[in-house]
C-alpha cells in the first residue's frame, strides 16, 4: 500500500536555466530546471534526479493591438515546477525512485477591442506519459479518486493521480476609469484519473481592483 513518507532528502540545490530574446514580432523564451530526488532513512538511500523543459512564443497581432502566446512544457520528476502533478514515488519493492512524466501545452489569445476594453481567451492541456511512475500509481490503488473509508480514518482516499487534464479561461478586463479595472472570468475544466475517471470544474471569477500611483 502507498504511504506518504516524510524522508525526503536533498542535499543539492535547484538548477535553473533561462534563455529570452524579443523580437520585433514578439519574443521567445527556453528554460530548463533539474532538481535532486532522494530518500534517506534506516532503510533506504536512494535518488535520482528530476527534469523539466519549456518554451513559449508570444506575437504580436494587428500592429501589437492583439498577442497570441503558445507554450509547451515537458517534465520527468519536475514536481512542484509542472502543475498538478506529483512528481515522484518511492518504489520499495524494487528500491529505487519513479517519476513521474508529463507535458503540457498553454495557448492564449489577447483581444483589444479598446483603450479601455480587452478579452482573454486561454486553454491548457497536460497528460501523464505511461512509464514505471503510473503503473506504480495503478498497482498501489492511487488511480481512482474514489471514497473508500471514513475521513478521518486509515483507507480513506480523496485523490487519484491524474491521466490528462485540461482548462478554459475567457475573460475580460474594463478600465472605466484611470487606474480601475474592472474583471470577469469564466472556468471550465476536466481532470480524467488513471482509471478513467472525470470529474468537471465550472467557475466564474469577479474582479474590482483600484491601482494606487
Amino acid at each position: 500500500t502507498a504511504t506518504v513518507i516524510k524522508d525526503g532528502f536533498s542535499k543539492q540545490p535547484d538548477l535553473v536555466g533561462r534563455w529570452d530574446k524579443g523580437f520585433e514580432w514578439g519574443n521567445v523564451s527556453l528554460r530548463g530546471v533539474t532538481q535532486q530526488l532522494k530518500v534517506v532513512n534506516n532503510d533506504f538511500n536512494v535518488s535520482k534526479r528530476g527534469y523539466g523543459l519549456g518554451a513559449t512564443t508570444l506575437c504580436k497581432l494587428r500592429g501589437g493591438q492583439d498577442s497570441l502566446s503558445l507554450a509547451v512544457t515537458w517534465g520527468n520528476g519536475a514536481g512542484r515546477y509542472f502543475n498538478y502533478i506529483e512528481g515522484a514515488f518511492l518504489d520499495k519493492d524494487n528500491r529505487k525512485i519513479v517519476t513521474e512524466r508529463s507535458v503540457g501545452l498553454v495557448a492564449g489569445y489577447q483581444f483589444k477591442q479598446s483603450d479601455t476594453l480587452r478579452y482573454n481567451l486561454v486553454g491548457g492541456w497536460q497528460r501523464s506519459m505511461t512509464n514505471d511512475f503510473t503503473k506504480f500509481a495503478q498497482a498501489n490503488g492511487l488511480d481512482t479518486g474514489s471514497l473508500t473509508g471514513t475521513l478521518g480514518q486509515a483507507g480513506f482516499q480523496q485523490f487519484a493521480i491524474n491521466r490528462s487534464l485540461y482548462q478554459i479561461h475567457a475573460g475580460l478586463i474594463y478600465n472605466p476609469v484611470k487606474n480601475v479595472d474592472l474583471g470577469a472570468e469564466y472556468i471550465f475544466g476536466r481532470r480524467t484519473t488513471l482509471a478513467n475517471e472525470k470529474g468537471d470544474l465550472s467557475r466564474v471569477n469577479l474582479m474590482a481592483r483600484y491601482t494606487f500611483n
